[in-house]
């Protein structure tokens, strides 16, 4: 695996932590966010794109996420769970192991 492809996902990882957990109100907020909650777990479960280009990369990762955004979200309602907090911690614990499961791509 690429080491920037880490590295981009850690530091818009840790921009929507501080956004989310970090006590950051106003409209300083969703800029930190969006760019994890768009499309950085789908990126991070992207193991091999291979010779994808950047854009199909791009509407995979997306699609990718807002699966996972969809699952979390009717597994929250469902079980009278519902806090955008605990989704958004599930959904970082899906993108870690992401990261984790897609280690071994290019070894």
């Amino acid at each position: 695996m690429k080491v920037s492809k880490i590295l981009l996902v850690g530091v818009l990882a840790i921009a929507a932590v501080f956004a989310v957990y970090g006590g950051i109100e106003g409209p300083a907020r969703a800029p930190l966010a969006l760019p994890f909650l768009l499309a950085v777990p789908g990126f991070a479960w992207l193991s091999c794109p291979g010779s994808l280009k950047a854009s199909d990369v791009a509407v995979l990762s997306i699609a990718l996420t807002f699966a996972m955004e969809i699952a979390i979200g009717t597994l929250l309602l469902l079980c009278g769970l519902w806090s955008p907090q605990a989704g958004f911690g599930i959904l970082l614990g899906m993108t870690v192991a992401g990261l984790v499961c897609t280690w071994t791509c290019n070894r």
